[in-house]
């Protein structure tokens, strides 16, 4: 990645923007291939926060950029979202953040300021967490395919996320997807780590 996207990669802030009023809590269910269990993807409400807490320190391998109640408590009282899965047991065994927000993509990262200015809405998937025990079974595609779904149904049409460089399953799972690698550079919240920004655009609602 050139030293023009590196500079390029700016830190995401945004206001928020509703869930749709009819999302129902449990948005998909099925069977686990690898460990045959029944599992379900929900939305999470403040009801979650302990679980999302506890998640994330079983998943502390996966060097997430800790979160505390505090933090969650915000993202659900300023509009945005989180999706979980859940075993057939009602155990939280994934979890992922949605923000979203309005405003010149530029802004979001300057690597993408040729892109069309007047598309406004933007959905920042993140904070994926997912339970050593249950990895392997596609946790994050699924959730990545949820917070399409959602977007599409929300008019969103630019969909962001960030990942380690060296976080190579993650990245296939967005290129699977056809996003893009729009830049590269120190995580605006944590310049220790490097990352890749990574984008698609969805086709207006």
């Amino acid at each position: 990645m050139n030293t023009a996207l590196k500079r390029a990669f700016v830190p995401l802030a945004a206001p928020s923007a509703p869930l749709l009023a009819d999302a129902p809590a449990v948005i998909a269910s099925g069977i686990l291939p690898k460990t045959g269990e029944a599992y379900t993807v929900q939305w999470l409400s403040t009801a979650h926060i302990p679980a999302l807490i506890t998640l994330q320190h079983i998943a502390a391998d996966q060097e997430i950029i800790p979160r505390d109640a505090t933090y969650f408590g915000a993202l659900f009282a300023n509009g945005h979202a989180a999706l979980g899965v859940f075993n057939q047991f009602g155990m939280m065994i994934g979890a992922a953040t949605i923000r979203n927000s309005v405003g010149p993509i530029s802004t979001l990262c300057a690597a993408l300021e040729t892109t069309d200015q007047h598309t406004t809405t933007h959905s920042i998937f993140g904070t994926v967490m997912t339970h050593p025990d249950y990895r392997g079974n596609g946790l994050m595609g699924r959730m990545i395919d949820q917070w399409m779904d959602y977007a599409h149904a929300c008019g969103t049409v630019n969909l962001h996320a960030r990942l380690r460089t060296t976080n190579e399953n993650s990245l296939k799972n967005f290129l699977r997807k056809d996003f893009n690698i729009v830049a590269e550079g120190p995580s605006p919240e944590d310049a220790t780590r490097t990352v890749y920004f990574v984008h698609r655009m969805l086709a207006p609602k």
